[in-house]
Protein backbone atom coordinates (compact mmCIF):
# COMPACT_ATOMS: atom_id res chain seq x y z
CA UNK A 1 0.00 0.00 0.00
CA UNK A 2 1.44 3.25 -0.98
CA UNK A 3 2.13 6.18 1.85
CA UNK A 4 1.48 9.63 0.49
CA UNK A 5 4.17 11.17 2.65
CA UNK A 6 6.81 9.11 1.47
CA UNK A 7 6.20 10.34 -2.05
CA UNK A 8 6.22 13.50 -0.79
CA UNK A 9 9.47 13.41 0.91
CA UNK A 10 10.72 11.81 -1.68
CA UNK A 11 10.11 14.47 -4.58
CA UNK A 12 11.43 17.25 -1.59
CA UNK A 13 14.86 14.99 -1.20
CA UNK A 14 15.18 15.37 -5.10
CA UNK A 15 14.21 18.75 -5.67
CA UNK A 16 16.29 19.91 -2.77
CA UNK A 17 19.27 17.30 -2.12
CA UNK A 18 21.67 19.67 -4.49
CA UNK A 19 21.17 22.38 -1.21
CA UNK A 20 23.01 20.75 0.89
CA UNK A 21 26.41 20.15 -0.49
CA UNK A 22 28.38 22.14 2.11
CA UNK A 23 31.86 21.44 3.98
CA UNK A 24 31.39 20.70 7.40
CA UNK A 25 30.01 23.19 9.64
CA UNK A 26 29.21 25.60 6.44
CA UNK A 27 26.05 27.49 6.45
CA UNK A 28 24.19 25.96 3.61
CA UNK A 29 21.26 26.99 1.30
CA UNK A 30 19.70 23.68 2.92
CA UNK A 31 19.88 24.93 6.12
CA UNK A 32 18.57 28.28 5.42
CA UNK A 33 15.59 26.64 4.11
CA UNK A 34 14.96 24.31 6.97
CA UNK A 35 15.36 26.79 9.39
CA UNK A 36 12.74 29.12 7.56
CA UNK A 37 10.32 25.64 7.61
CA UNK A 38 11.07 25.28 11.57
CA UNK A 39 10.43 29.06 12.41
CA UNK A 40 7.11 28.93 9.99
CA UNK A 41 5.82 25.99 11.96
CA UNK A 42 6.44 27.57 15.42
CA UNK A 43 5.36 30.28 14.89
CA UNK A 44 1.99 28.68 13.25
CA UNK A 45 1.17 26.19 15.75
CA UNK A 46 2.77 22.88 13.55
CA UNK A 47 1.38 24.47 10.17
CA UNK A 48 3.48 25.60 7.05
CA UNK A 49 3.10 26.70 3.51
CA UNK A 50 4.53 26.30 0.66
CA UNK A 51 6.44 23.03 -0.09
CA UNK A 52 4.81 21.23 2.41
CA UNK A 53 1.41 23.09 2.66
CA UNK A 54 -0.77 20.22 4.30
CA UNK A 55 1.99 17.70 4.72
CA UNK A 56 2.15 16.17 7.99
CA UNK A 57 5.76 17.18 9.75
CA UNK A 58 7.10 17.02 12.82
CA UNK A 59 10.43 18.41 14.31
CA UNK A 60 12.97 16.13 14.98
CA UNK A 61 15.52 17.61 17.75
CA UNK A 62 19.35 15.57 18.67
CA UNK A 63 22.23 16.28 20.47
CA UNK A 64 25.12 16.34 18.58
CA UNK A 65 27.55 13.16 19.11
CA UNK A 66 30.91 15.13 19.64
CA UNK A 67 29.57 18.55 20.06
CA UNK A 68 26.38 18.05 22.28
CA UNK A 69 24.87 20.89 20.03
CA UNK A 70 21.06 20.13 19.74
CA UNK A 71 20.30 20.37 16.17
CA UNK A 72 16.83 20.58 14.82
CA UNK A 73 14.95 19.15 11.90
CA UNK A 74 12.13 19.18 10.06
CA UNK A 75 10.54 15.71 8.41
CA UNK A 76 7.78 14.46 7.48
CA UNK A 77 5.57 11.78 8.48
CA UNK A 78 2.60 9.23 8.33
CA UNK A 79 0.36 7.78 11.09
CA UNK A 80 -0.19 4.06 10.64
CA UNK A 81 -2.96 3.38 13.85
CA UNK A 82 -0.96 4.82 17.01
CA UNK A 83 2.64 4.83 15.54
CA UNK A 84 4.75 7.23 13.42
CA UNK A 85 6.67 6.50 10.74
CA UNK A 86 8.92 9.19 10.31
CA UNK A 87 10.48 9.29 6.97
CA UNK A 88 14.06 11.25 6.43
CA UNK A 89 17.20 10.60 4.07
CA UNK A 90 20.47 11.20 3.99
CA UNK A 91 21.80 12.63 0.89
Amino acid sequence: MPVSGLRLQSRASQNIAWLSKGEKGEKTAMSDWNHQVIEAFRTHGGKVGGFYEGAPLLLLTTTGRRSGKPCTTPLGYQAEGTRLIVIAANN
